[in-house]
């Protein structure tokens, strides 16, 4: 399971112009 702080760091090191591409890297 991913956790807030585990997308958050994710998040930092690749900026996503959009959520939808958020949503999909947490389906993978």
């Amino acid at each position: 399971n991913l956790t807030e702080e585990m997308v958050a760091e994710y998040l930092e090191h690749h900026r996503q112009p959009s959520n939808q591409d958020q949503d999909n890297f947490l389906l993978e």
